[in-house]
Order: C-alpha cells, then structure tokens, then sequence
C-alpha cells in the first residue's frame, strides 16, 4: 500500500472493487510525488525543454508533447488547490466513476471534484507556463519565428503553416 495516502481517503461506499484497484493503483505509483516538478506532466515539459536546449541550430525544429494530464485520476501538487470547498471534510475523490454523478455521489462531493478538476487545470496551466517561459530563454518565441504552436485538445490537429 501507499505510505502517505489511504484508499478509505479516495473513495465512498459506491466504489465497488474494481475501482477500489484503480484507485489504490494510482496512489501506489504517485506516492512519492511531492512537489509540482515531481509529476509527470511537469517532467514532460522539463524533458522537452532539455530537448530544445540540446538541439539549437537555427533550423527548424518540430516538437509534439503529449500528456495525460487534466484526464483522471486527478490529485494535482497540494499547491494549486485553491478552488475546492475550504470547509469540505469528505473523501477526497481523485478518480470520479463516471455515469450521472449523484448515483456515487453527494452533492458535496460533487462539489469537491469540480474543485479538484479546477485544481488539475491550474496545474497544468503553471507547466504551460513553464514551457513558454523555457521556449523564451533559448529564443524559440523570438519575433521571427511564427511558427510556434500550441494545441489543446482530444484530437490531434495537423500543424498549419504560420502563413494559414
């Protein structure tokens, strides 16, 4: 079992088996994280921005990362929670179970993970930070380089020429 987390803090009585194990599974393999730079999604943006650090040429450079991050589980860095219920006491539900949510859950719990996902978007909004912070150190977001392009979403978009 985890060392810092417990199962019985993730879930309710609705959580059957199966995602009792997914829960368990997630906070097994997280376990050790402690700060933002610690989760995976940071360590994509760093090892990204090594990448870049290691490849400047001045010619053209196409880089596509992909995360995770923003899908459940959601158990962001402590430090970005700051949209959740302040006086919520129940479980802290980090993998929602999906279907209309009041057949698990309360409406404070439902509450709850709505701040969570809020506390989720806020981190990833940081490591996006990150990212352009790092692309304009080495000069990847200089005037002359229109080329840069960012892409949220489910579906893979080609990438469009700066003159599109």
């Amino acid at each position: 079992p985890p060392r810092r987390r417990r199962l019985e803090d993730h879930v309710n009585e609705h959580y059957d088996h199966r995602w009792r194990e997914l829960v368990l599974q997630y906070l097994k393999n997280t376990d050790e994280w402690e700060k933002p730079e610690d989760y995976a999604f940071c360590q994509t943006v760093d090892t990204a921005l090594e990448w870049l650090e290691g490849n400047r040429s001045g010619q053209p450079k196409f880089l596509w990362i992909d995360t995770f991050q923003n899908h459940e589980p959601w158990a962001p860095p402590k430090e970005f929670d700051r949209y959740g219920p302040a006086d919520y006491d129940g479980p802290r539900i980090i993998l929602p179970m999906g279907g209309p949510a009041l057949d698990w859950a309360d409406e404070g719990i439902i509450e709850y993970v709505r701040g969570v996902y809020a506390w989720e978007v806020a981190y990833v909004d940081w490591c996006i930070g990150r990212l352009l912070d790092g692309m304009r150190r080495p000069g990847y977001m200089d005037e002359d380089r229109k080329s840069t392009r960012l892409n949220s979403s489910h579906i893979p978009l080609p990438c469009m020429p700066s003159s599109a």
